[in-house]
């Protein structure tokens, strides 16, 4: 519930860009930058890689942004987006985080669920589901 607001931080401000090269801390800063204005933040990366990176830039942002917001973490909320065809490219679907500063959650003892590279994605969205309907929230880990 508190991530639905990440929907109405939906903006018309030009989204910043992750690539798989990008440097995670230098777009973290960008996006402290403009949580600390106040300013609507969305990130587009196309493939894993370049969303790995998205992932990690918000997760520095919480850091980044600890000194003016304690207590408070980076959460976002994905749009898929389709990208037009450029430069002999085909078009293709970008991954779009809207970010929303929220009050820190807790952290619980134990991950309700583990995941890896070879977890089956279908099988780990019905199990949380499972669990978010039941308690309202999630400790998930990732390995490797």
């Amino acid at each position: 519930m508190a991530l639905r607001m990440a929907s109405a931080l939906r903006s018309k401000m030009q989204p910043l860009f992750s690539t798989s090269q990008v440097n995670a801390g230098n777009l973290a800063g960008a996006v402290a930058s403009r949580i600390r204005k106040g300013s609507p933040c969305s990130v587009d990366a196309i493939g894993p890689e370049a969303s790995a990176k998205a992932v990690k830039c918000f997760m520095l942002a919480s850091e980044y942004l600890q000194e003016s917001h304690p207590g408070t973490d980076v959460a976002f909320e994905l749009e898929r987006v389709m990208a037009p065809a450029a430069e002999g490219k085909p078009e293709t679907v970008k991954m779009r985080f809207h970010a929303a500063l929220i009050k820190k959650l807790p952290v619980p003892e134990r991950p309700d669920i583990v995941t890896s590279k070879t977890t089956n994605p279908g099988l780990t969205a019905a199990e949380l589901q499972q669990v978010l309907v039941k308690r309202g929230a999630s400790g998930i880990a990732v390995v490797g």
